[in-house]
């Protein structure tokens, strides 16, 4: 990373979809797994980068991760929602 005039360092706040607060809004930066598979499990619900969503509940014991995404609310396991790095959209950098 460049640092800034004053000489500090930004660092991303991209977080696993599993670590993000619940009930913000929540950008999509990468998916973490190159299988094919999940990728197209993903991609066909509209988790992909640059989609925005937000987590309504995390159910508990291991259980799922409830999320909205656009006008429909998705069930993830926790598997899943391990390899969804997101960030929020107003707080992209922090610094160092």
């Amino acid at each position: 990373p460049i640092p800034s005039a004053d000489g500090t360092i930004e660092k991303p706040t991209t977080q696993t979809l599993i670590e993000a607060p619940q009930q913000r809004l929540l950008s999509v930066q990468r998916v973490t797994d190159q299988s094919t598979e999940v990728l197209q499990y993903l991609g066909e619900r509209g988790i992909q980068p640059g989609a925005t969503l937000s987590i309504d509940r995390v159910d508990p014991f291991d259980g799922p991760i409830w999320i909205k995404l656009d006008d429909q609310e998705l069930v993830l396991s926790r598997t899943l929602a391990h390899r969804v790095l997101v960030d929020q959209p107003n707080a992209r950098t922090r610094k160092a």
